[in-house]
């Protein structure tokens, strides 16, 4: 629903933050809630063209994507965050519709 916030605890102290036209922004958070510092690579698409990069997120640290109507107004792809003992993929769609948003997806874990 528009104007929410509402964030998920994915696992080994990551947490998906989704911000629905609260103050103007439309997107996603990935959240470093420890104090180790992660790698975040992705592969996404949107209305605009296909996106593969990466960043290191430090501890208390996060990292960003947009997916407001009036820019990209969806993405669909892959996030994978590594730890030094563990890796998450997040396979995801979220979707501005406007008046509220739509973010699904599944998260795999690896430890070791």
């Amino acid at each position: 629903m528009a104007g929410e916030d509402i964030a998920q605890n994915l696992g080994d102290e990551l947490q998906l933050l989704t911000v629905c036209h609260d103050g103007g922004q439309v997107s996603m958070h990935f959240q470093n809630l420890g104090s180790t510092a992660a790698t975040l690579n992705w592969f996404y698409g949107d209305a605009e063209a296909a996106r593969a990069s990466g960043a290191n997120v430090a501890g208390g640290g996060e990292q960003s994507f947009s997916f407001l109507s009036s820019g990209p107004k969806r993405i669909e792809g892959q996030f994978i965050y590594s730890l030094p003992a563990a890796v998450l993929t997040v396979n995801l769609h979220a979707f501005d519709g406007g008046t509220f948003c739509e973010v699904r997806g599944t998260v795999e874990t690896a430890s070791g």
